[in-house]
């Protein structure tokens, strides 16, 4: 009977709190390595607080989960500085901005390291690298089937290209998921991960075959309306240049077999007012199918620089109108408007 209540008591003071401590351990210091967790095997840290063990046991946690988030950015870091292709440090550089720690649940404390002393309580946390490990690599497998069967899609919609730019942004999103992924398990192991080198290797060949594509698409520019001479020969060069440095290929013609066209109205109005002439550009218009006259797309390219003012002449107004319609004012627009129906990188 004497024992059954001294266990009791045992159980009820582990229940009330941590462990009263003369020397605090090195672990919990923050300068040791814990006998039972080795740094080889999990990633570890200790938590501090004087607020109570369990914003102490918080703490402990989120130190862990700091560790791997930290590592999981160096290695971003080290892939972009290594160089590369385009898309590769795209991906990283968007990895490297959001970078977390997506398993916090796995995260578990040792109750035997919950010390108090001196006003503060300590927790101690650890995540074990290989289970950690076995779930990422799982979860990895099952995500890099769902790309490659995407991937391996994009060949037979090579005719439609609506079809084929939604299946590429879905193969594409995937494969940052697994880059992501790719890092974390990296980041908890300290090894690369050689199955994502193989799904870059088919993430490499899908992008050479988009911008194959996207540079064998010829997009053609129809100007409608009948803007003056010069606005329109400056409509004409933003257009050409906007789109060409989007990676399709540009020519200046009406509709023709094979190929998509840009029909644009433009629409010019001078009117003067109490602080002389002023003249807007008005620009809309339809991104069409040739080959079945379909609107793949339809476009607002107005923008409120597209206005020129004089105090006293109207063609110093539209000279002024003319020299304000520039690519880089209509770049942003017409990849808005593009990207649902063009593999756009």
């Amino acid at each position: 009977m004497k024992g059954a209540t001294l266990q009791c008591l045992a159980l009820l003071v582990g229940l009330a709190g941590c462990l009263s401590a003369g020397v605090l351990p090195s672990y919990l210091s923050g300068y040791g390595e814990h006998p039972a967790y080795p740094r080889s095997s999990y990633i570890t840290a200790a938590g501090r607080s004087a607020e109570g063990v369990r914003a102490a046991e918080l703490d402990a946690k989120a130190r862990v989960a700091e560790q791997v988030r930290s590592e999981i950015e160096s290695i971003t870091i080290m892939t972009m500085e290594e160089g590369g292709s385009e898309w590769a440090v795209d991906i990283c550089s968007r990895i490297r901005t959001s970078a977390t720690f997506g398993h916090a649940e796995m995260i578990r404390l040792d109750p035997n390291a919950c010390v108090s002393d001196g006003g503060f309580h300590y927790a101690f946390a650890y995540l074990s690298r290989a289970e950690i490990s076995r779930v990422l690599s799982v979860q990895y497998t099952a995500q890099s089937r769902s790309f490659r069967e995407n991937a391996g899609a994009l060949a037979g919609l090579e005719q439609a290209l609506p079809a084929y730019t939604a299946a590429y942004r879905q193969a594409r999103g995937a494969f940052a998921g697994l880059t992501a992924a790719a890092f974390e398990i990296r980041a908890v192991t300290g090894r690369v991960f050689r199955p994502y080198d193989l799904d870059a290797g088919v993430y490499a060949d899908m992008e050479r075959a988009r911008t194959g594509l996207l540079r064998r698409t010829e997009i053609s520019v129809d100007i409608a309306g009948d803007p003056p001479t010069g606005v329109r020969e400056a409509v004409a060069v933003a257009l050409t240049t906007a789109l060409a440095l989007l990676g399709p290929g540009v020519t200046i013609a009406p509709c023709g077999p094979g190929r998509i066209t840009l029909e644009v109205d433009a629409v010019v109005d001078c009117a003067r007012g109490r602080f002389g002439p002023t003249c807007t550009l008005g620009l809309t218009g339809v991104l069409v199918d040739c080959n079945s006259g379909g609107v793949l797309a339809a476009l607002d390219l107005n923008d409120p620089g597209f206005r020129g003012a004089h105090s006293r002449e109207a063609g110093r107004a539209l000279d002024e109108l003319r020299a304000r319609v520039t690519a880089e004012a209509l770049a942003g627009k017409l990849r808005a408007a593009l990207e649902p129906v063009l593999p756009l990188s």
